[in-house]
């Protein structure tokens, strides 16, 4: 494989998986670096929402927070774990159990005067892959801003439908807190989480990680470029063009190239990379 040319010929590559692997060991690591750096955003999962108003909603900022909320209701005390977009993985094993680490709403509850130690339960979300049936701005009746969304129960039982608000904390419910949820007139259980990441009209999203090992790839690939050019021209005295392993650099659009004939190719059916 010559550096300095502008094709490369690789009659070995007969799989686009085969041509990236012999095409990245050329590009030496920081390249693949890089690479890593267009891969992360995408992988990172999204919590993301557009209500019927058509507000959108960045919730993963809420959705760090484990929510969960205690208080006594009948003769029992009731606990509930209630994540956003992931499972509730802080719910500990219930006696009967029902609610398990999996599901995304659970309720538990046991006899507030311990004359039983069981801890029962009740799956209201069963997964972080049900998605919302609809998303609306939080009513009035929440006492503040913020987005609803609506999960349906399954019709056998084994969950039941729930509207869990995010809302803007208020005086007397602080950032990162819930009440107890109740059930309204429908049977739908009301579940508030309160964030100040929702205050304002929309979540409010801070740099991901990918976005993060971007700005440090860019500005590692900024100071390498200048610092070579100015080690080389300064220090080494070298003559010609100053830029850094510029041979390298002078064959990436060949190496481009070649990689998107490659993958033209493939898409018409052809199975040697010695036909580009």
């Amino acid at each position: 494989l010559g550096v300095g040319r502008t094709t490369i010929p690789l009659p070995s590559a007969t799989t686009p998986t085969d041509f990236f692997c012999i095409l990245l060991s050329k590009m030496r690591i920081f390249s693949a670096f890089l690479l890593v750096c267009v891969i992360v955003p995408g992988t990172i999962a999204a919590c993301s929402f557009t209500d019927s108003a058509g507000t959108a909603w960045d919730l993963s900022t809420a959705a760090k927070t484990q929510w969960t909320s205690t208080g006594n209701r009948d003769s029992n005390t009731e606990t509930w774990y209630i994540a956003l977009c992931g499972p509730v993985t802080w719910c500990p094993p219930t006696t009967d159990g029902q609610c398990s680490s999996a599901n995304q709403v659970c309720q538990t509850w046991k006899a507030s005067d311990g004359s039983d130690p069981s801890i029962y339960s009740a799956v209201i979300v069963a997964s972080s892959s049900t998605a919302p049936t609809t998303v609306v701005p939080a009513p009035a009746t929440a006492g503040s801003s913020g987005v609803q969304l609506n999960y349906p129960g399954a019709a056998d039982g084994t969950s039941q439908s729930a509207a869990i608000q995010v809302l803007c904390p208020t005086a007397v419910q602080a950032d990162g807190t819930s009440t107890l949820p109740i059930k309204d007139a429908t049977g739908t259980w009301v579940i508030p989480l309160y964030s100040a990441s929702v205050c304002g009209g929309a979540g409010k999203k801070g740099l991901s990680a990918g976005s993060i090992i971007l700005i440090v790839a860019v500005s590692l690939l900024f100071a390498y470029l200048v610092g070579g050019v100015i080690f080389n021209k300064f220090v080494k005295k070298a003559e010609g063009n100053p830029l850094p392993n510029s041979e390298f650099w002078g064959s990436v659009p060949g190496l481009t190239k070649d990689g998107a004939m490659f993958i033209v190719n493939k898409a018409r059916g052809r199975t040697n990379y010695a036909q580009v």
